[in-house]
């Protein structure tokens, strides 16, 4: 996976490779457990700063940037009916080392947590519905929250609303391909102090499984 994550003055450019093992709990039910390693690009570009205070002893004409290394963990139960989950990137806590900007550097990468889950329940032969939430903490902010509902078409087009704690109500909308090819978009509708300078924001997801298909056997044709 490759992202790229610009907000404000900050930037983060990242490539990770992930590996999961899947564990067939019961006829229905399986654990998948993942570990996730890659490079993070860090930059904060000064130019986009003004600040009240002109003694602060961050240059505000300076750009820099950052290299480093990056691991996760994350794992996966889920069933036919329902899915439950949780995560926790940056691993490894990298400690931010901006030398021309700050005089006494002391920004780290800290670690993420996040939790999710969800249940389909099926309207009908065609329309089913879905509720999630997905929590995140990360130290030393409040817990954050958010819940969101889908419903989805013949298991192909969905659409859907979300909302964020003190922060924004969400409209999705999403077409998947024959379980292989899906395309989703977000649009926030910001509620907080911040819509006095943003609009919203988009966020667009691409995705691509290449699954390993068997031969059909006699058994499978009857």
């Amino acid at each position: 996976s490759m992202f790229v994550d610009v907000t404000g003055p900050t930037r983060r450019n990242g490539i990770n490779l992930s590996y999961s093992y899947h564990l067939n709990l019961t006829a229905d039910l399986k654990l998948s457990m993942a570990i996730n390693a890659g490079l993070l690009n860090y930059t904060v570009d000064g130019t986009e700063i003004i600040f009240r205070d002109q003694s602060d002893n961050v240059i505000s004409q300076t750009q820099e940037s950052n290299l480093y290394p990056d691991a996760g963990f994350s794992f996966y139960l889920y069933a036919p009916k329902f899915f439950f989950g949780g995560s926790a990137p940056q691993l490894i806590q990298n400690q931010l080392d901006f030398e021309n900007s700050i005089k006494d550097p002391t920004g780290r990468l800290v670690n993420h947590y996040f939790v999710t889950g969800g249940y389909s329940i099926d309207l009908n032969s065609e329309l089913i519905l879905e509720p999630s939430m997905l929590l995140k903490y990360v130290k030393p902010t409040p817990l954050q929250y958010e819940f969101s509902l889908r419903g989805i078409y013949q298991k192909t087009v969905w659409m859907g609303l979300s909302y964020r704690k003190s922060d924004a109500i969400v409209l999705l909308g999403g077409y998947t391909f024959q379980d292989s090819f899906s395309l989703g978009y977000s649009y926030d509708i910001i509620q907080s102090g911040i819509s006095d300078y943003s609009t919203g924001s988009h966020e667009i997801m691409l995705s691509i499984k290449f699954n390993k298909r068997s031969k059909d056997t006699a058994e499978d044709i009857e």
